[in-house]
């Protein structure tokens, strides 16, 4: 009996499994839409936590429930929803206040792209999934205590124009296509700490509001692949670019109105430090310029310290004005073999500097690691 019941069992064919579902239904995308848009907040947060599930379950519908999400916070609120104080056609620093949980529905919306993006690594990580996934925000108004950390955007990334109107924190995080920041309000303190830009960065004429005596802007350790592009930009507070990977850098015409610190970045190729402001200290002990470095046109109205500094290439320091005092000790200046054969020169500097009363006349053989003229400059130049 039990081998006829075996052999029985064996000639029943066996069932296909259920075809993978990779869509989702046009109804449940339109319920979730529906209450997205719903009069009360409790309903919009069920509908945001509604698309997150939908776009992180079916990957074919995911970039189109991601694009409604973005739409959404792309939508200005009325004035019901939220006031800003200190209202001006100029960016300038707002406190922003939330009325009837419109916080809570953007804060949501933020944490279900944060999951989508997630699923998509580990989807793409199993080999389930090709494509890529696109993130429009330009012009969004974001809730305060924006989180990112650690996230991968594999596709581009738009933040233009962006408001974030708290804390941000995107350290550790992976930006595979453009990225752009530009003309974005930063109105608390913001981490790029650790952050991989394969791409473009066009952080171009953002504002960083933040005061603080603390790392305002943070961007240690961030690697920038592509152009990273801060011209224009304006940082109230501290900002840090200590151990930065940098390829090309642009940062002309921007203000430092606080502490800036770039000690032990590295430039790989040219940059470009023109007509900026440093209102507060810089620093850049230890920094290394492989490529052009070029600072023409730019104040430093308190102290610069290039201590320890190398320059690779030739780099430009016309109309250069150090209003108090300049650190040049152990300074190196040189020129990378097949550069054209030129030498290292540094006269052009050597001359801003006795322009600004920092060096005596003639300037003559310069005494390494020696304070010189009235203004405490220290200076060596290096043959090396």
């Amino acid at each position: 009996m039990k081998r006829i019941f075996r052999r029985r069992r064996s000639d029943v064919p066996e069932e296909e499994p259920p075809p993978v579902v990779t869509a989702c239904e046009p109804h449940e995308f339109d319920a979730a839409h529906e209450s997205l848009h719903d009069p009360a907040s409790s309903v919009r947060v069920t509908g945001a936590t509604h698309m997150g599930r939908l776009a992180r379950e079916f990957p074919e519908t995911r970039q189109k429930c991601v694009n409604a999400m973005c739409a959404y916070l792309r939508t200005p609120p009325s004035k019901a929803l939220i006031t800003a104080s200190a209202k001006t056609r100029k960016p300038a620093p707002r406190t922003y206040t939330w009325h009837h949980g419109e916080d809570l529905v953007r804060a949501q919306l933020v944490t279900e792209l944060r999951g989508v993006l997630a699923a998509y690594a580990r989807d793409t990580s199993e080999g389930t999934l090709s494509g890529t996934v696109d993130l429009d925000l330009t012009g969004a108004l974001l809730p305060p205590g924006i989180n990112f950390v650690g996230v991968m955007f594999p596709g581009k990334t738009k933040f233009t124009g962006a408001i974030f109107t708290g804390d941000t924190y995107m350290q550790r995080s992976t930006f595979v296509g453009k990225t752009a920041f530009a003309g974005a309000e930063f109105h608390g303190k913001v981490d790029f700490r650790r952050c991989l830009f394969h791409a473009q960065a066009d952080f171009k004429e953002v504002n960083f509001f933040a005061h603080s005596n603390v790392e305002a802007a943070h961007f240690e350790e961030a690697s920038f692949a592509g152009l990273a592009s801060f011209a224009g930009a304006s940082f109230k507070g501290v900002a840090v670019f200590r151990k930065c990977a940098f390829t090309n850098a642009a940062f002309t015409s921007s203000q430092f109105l606080s502490q800036s610190t770039f000690e032990h970045a590295r430039f790989t190729k040219k940059v470009n430090f023109s007509e900026i402001a440093f209102g507060g200290r810089a620093q850049f002990t230890h920094t290394e310029f492989a490529g052009q470095a070029d600072f023409t046109g730019t104040s430093f109205t308190h102290e610069a310290d290039f201590s320890h500094a190398h320059f690779l290439k030739k780099s430009t320091f016309a109309r250069v004005r150090f209003a108090t005092k300049a650190n040049f000790d152990n300074t190196v200046f040189t020129a990378r073999s097949g550069a054209g054969g030129e030498e290292p020169d540094d006269s052009e500097l050597l001359g801003v500097l006795r322009k600004s009363s920092q060096l005596p006349e003639p300037p003559g053989v310069v005494v390494p690691a020696r304070t010189i003229g009235r203004r405490d400059v220290r200076w060596k130049r290096s043959t090396r």
